[in-house]
């Protein structure tokens, strides 16, 4: 990396006012001494090295440990070993640790199994997390690592936007977002939903935070519009929410490529606030024109799923039709016995439960 130690870089405050648009980002590069993380000043910095820096605010005690906690530890699981050595994680922390790839859970559990049994590993990808399935209905979470290391796409904001009132007043929260673009499909339709709003958005949000960064790097002018995008989606996702930005660090991470991937931590606190029906709006224009993009199985809803109940009711709807078509089960004719198939087979159930639920009914129809 050059020296034998951290370049640091300083972001300029122009970056309120530039980060998105026309205008070129300052970027003041300075060598504030060469800061040696070992005593052998040979030693290469590994990756973890310069993420453990990237995200050492966001582990950082501040006087307070955390009850529910959400993260992405990896394999590596950084967050969470300087989380117990700082304080802020406990025993008493359950913590629901998501990882998406089945072959890495196992190393997740063990590094997990280090400081405590308080966790359940979600085999599941980020968007798709169910809290209703870990987090006690009475119980909310109040530190949120969010360090997915990928893009804010329309999938994760309706995540957010689904789970806010999960949230605790006052919920600290770190999102690690990549630089580089690798879902054009949500952030074309921010550009053309948000246009210059962005910048005004972003700015107002940015306007108290710190900046700095870690290793050598460049931002290209797109991977600053891209930035302020993700940072215009996160806003907006939660519109009963008020975020509170307080830091933002750029490290380029090269864990899982020799090329390296910028990433951008922000730190910050979520606090309950009056709900804003415009920041509803633009995510719901944002969502729809994305889910018009893109096929069913990847579109993204913003309330909860309700397919399942429909289909039971549909189902109930179907019997009791049969049930006033006949007096008995004798009676059913062979094409309505093929219907029953062809609704079991589309509703994903099986045809012979469904013939037996039919005539479960009958049974219970002729016993009264």
């Amino acid at each position: 990396m050059g020296l034998q130690g951290f370049l640091f870089v300083k972001i300029s405050r122009e970056i309120k006012n530039h980060f998105y648009g026309k205008v070129v980002l300052i970027v003041n590069v300075f060598n504030v001494g060469v800061r040696t993380m070992a005593s052998d000043k040979t030693k290469i910095y590994t990756s973890k090295q310069k993420e453990l820096f990237g995200r050492k605010h966001t582990t950082e005690d501040r006087g307070q440990s955390y009850n529910n906690v959400v993260c992405f530890p990896s394999t590596t699981a950084i967050d969470v070993h300087q989380g117990f050595k700082n304080g802020i994680l406990t025993e008493d922390t359950l913590i629901i640790a998501v990882e998406r790839v089945k072959s890495r859970r196992a190393s997740v559990k063990k590094q997990l199994n280090k400081h405590t049994k308080n966790y359940y590993v979600a085999g599941t990808d980020a968007h798709r997390l169910k809290l209703d399935k870990f987090l006690p209905s009475d119980e909310k979470i109040d530190y949120l690592p969010y360090d997915m290391c990928g893009n804010y796409t329309a999938a994760i904001a309706g995540w957010f936007y689904r789970n806010q009132k999960r949230f605790a007043d006052g919920m600290r929260m770190s999102v690690t977002l990549t630089a580089v673009n690798r879902r054009p499909e949500t952030f074309d339709e921010i550009k053309k939903v948000a246009g210059d709003k962005v910048a005004k958005t972003v700015s107002k949000a940015l306007k108290n935070a710190e900046f700095a960064g870690v290793g050598g790097f460049c931002l290209t002018s797109e991977m600053r519009e891209h930035i302020a995008s993700q940072v215009f989606m996160l806003i907006n996702s939660m519109p009963d929410k008020h975020i509170e930005i307080n830091r933002a660090t750029i490290y380029a991470n090269t864990e899982f490529s020799s090329q390296a991937k910028h990433m951008v931590v922000l730190d910050s606190y979520v606090y309950d606030a009056e709900s804003d029906v415009r920041k509803t709006n633009v995510l719901n224009r944002i969502v729809r024109g994305y889910n018009q993009k893109v096929g069913i199985a990847s579109q993204v809803r913003l309330t909860p799923k309700v397919k399942k109940a429909r289909a039971a009711r549909k189902e109930v709807i179907a019997t009791i039709s049969l049930l006033d078509k006949y007096d008995s089960i004798e009676d059913v004719k062979p094409q309505d016995w093929a219907h029953v198939t062809r609704r079991a087979i589309k509703n994903g159930k099986n045809p012979i439960m469904a013939k037996a639920g039919v005539k479960a009914a009958f049974s219970r129809r002729a016993n009264k």
